[in-house]
């Protein structure tokens, strides 16, 4: 894809937004993410690049392309990972839009992802070729998620031990934490183990409007903390370049509906286990190492 002409959505966290305990401490998982969404040839295309940490873990150097399941021939984007704890998406937002693909409602272990869409956004899920991992999008009229789940296996050839991975995979589970930078972008990240184990990161950016207060949540459960904002999706300021499509127009062609005269809320969830269980997914995530793709 060509360079894209960036829109003025590009931000950095810079905070603790995953700890792998009921108290807020710990292990951090995601050090920083940057979002950023811009037109190439007319497309919407977005993204972020996430640093993330796996603690003594590592993962793998690999780049993937994102192709239509439907027709592989046509490219919308990739992941990428790196041991320097970088996790990259970028998808052509316009092309995936049309697609319909696998459940973008769950991970890859078969539970929800930890998002919540106002009525009528459908998550799109689009698998990652010759990976386990899966890509996701939802367009709404004022907001766009991307979302990615990297599926990770152990590598026998460089971990002197591989029982991390098989004691995740015996116990299921989702372990999100949601971030936040400014009422704009915000996220959730995280560990999901069970059949299929890996490191999942979403970020929601919401298009142009002012700062709202946010609702942070406190209890060690499900929760969602909300942001609003207008839309105003425009090329670069001082771009000759002609306006991006709408957000409105992207979902409406896949199938949504949403409101644009109304504050839209894409919510997103701390999610973990509790008891024994909890403290065994810690013990072994606290053994990983290096790990591959599945």
């Amino acid at each position: 894809m060509k360079k894209m002409n960036k829109i003025s959505m590009l931000a950095t966290l810079g905070v603790s937004v995953l700890a792998l305990n009921g108290c807020g401490s710990g292990t951090q998982i995601v050090k920083s993410l940057s979002f950023t969404a811009g037109q190439d040839n007319g497309h919407l295309v977005a993204g972020f690049d996430a640093m993330v940490t796996l603690g003594q873990g590592s993962l793998p150097d690999a780049k993937l392309p994102i192709y239509n399941p439907k027709a592989p021939a046509q490219m919308l984007g990739y992941i990428e990972t790196n041991p320097s704890g970088m996790v990259g998406v970028r998808v052509d937002v316009t092309e995936a839009t049309k697609l319909q693909t696998t459940d973008g409602t769950l991970l890859p272990n078969g539970r929800v992802i930890p998002i919540t869409l106002p009525a009528g956004v459908v998550p799109i899920g689009i698998p990652v070729i010759n990976s386990n991992s899966k890509v996701y999008i939802a367009v709404g009229s004022q907001n766009i998620m991307a979302g990615v789940a990297v599926t990770l296996l152990a590598d026998t050839a460089s971990s002197a031990s591989t029982d991390w991975l098989r004691v995740l995979q015996s116990l299921p589970a989702n372990i999100f934490y949601p971030f936040q930078l400014n009422p704009n972008l915000k996220g959730t990240a995280g560990i999901f183990t069970g059949d299929k184990v890996g490191v999942g990161v979403f970020a929601v950016q919401t298009i142009g409007g002012g700062p709202t207060t946010p609702t942070t949540p406190n209890a060690p459960t499900t929760t969602t903390t909300v942001f609003a904002a207008k839309v105003s999706l425009t090329g670069a300021a001082g771009s000759t370049a002609p306006k991006i499509v709408s957000l409105t127009h992207l979902a409406e062609v896949n199938g949504n509906q949403p409101a644009p005269s109304s504050p839209e809320v894409f919510g997103v969830h701390t999610q973990y286990p509790t008891g024994s269980k909890f403290s065994r997914i810690q013990r072994a995530l606290a053994k990983v190492r290096h790990t591959q793709l599945d």
